[in-house]
């Protein structure tokens, strides 16, 4: 077994400590062999799929008076009539916005992506005779509906 560059492993033996073989240390954020964790997985999903459209937010920034508005960590932020500080929009706005219109383009995306791929995966098992296209299909449907579901 080796560790660093170069150094051998005997048996119950490590060898002297050396700095100039072995690599450098990761920074916080790094990731060693290209690898994605998990969490930075979930985060780029759920940041995908948003839950109200840019138009409705717009439009009703328009309605309201408010301007300049931005997503922020999952908050929308503007400027109110006559503000000098953008503020959060109010939580019953966005869900109300939510109510009036239903799912959003990326919602009906993601659902439209679990049906098709459940039907894919029925046909595919039923002519395999083999369960592992539904596991496959009911594991994207998992991921897909727990990037869906974040409050408002």
């Amino acid at each position: 077994m080796k560790f660093c560059k170069g150094v051998e492993r005997k048996r119950n033996h490590f060898p002297p400590f050396d700095k100039k073989l072995c690599p450098p240390r990761l920074k916080c954020g790094q990731n060693p062999d290209g690898f994605v964790s998990l969490k930075s997985q979930t985060q780029s999903l759920g940041s995908a799929v948003k839950r109200l459209a840019d138009a409705w937010i717009d439009q009703w920034c328009q309605e309201q008076g408010w301007t300049e508005w931005v997503a922020s960590g999952g908050t929308y932020w503007a400027f109110p009539p006559q503000a000098v500080m953008p503020v959060p929009i109010p939580r019953e706005v966005l869900q109300e916005l939510k109510a009036t219109y239903g799912l959003s383009p990326q919602e009906r995306w993601a659902v439209g992506v679990m049906l098709a791929s459940t039907i894919i995966a029925l046909l595919g098992s039923w002519y395999s005779h083999c369960p592992i296209p539904l596991v496959g299909a009911f594991s994207l449907g998992a991921l897909l509906t727990a990037a869906m579901d974040t409050e408002l």
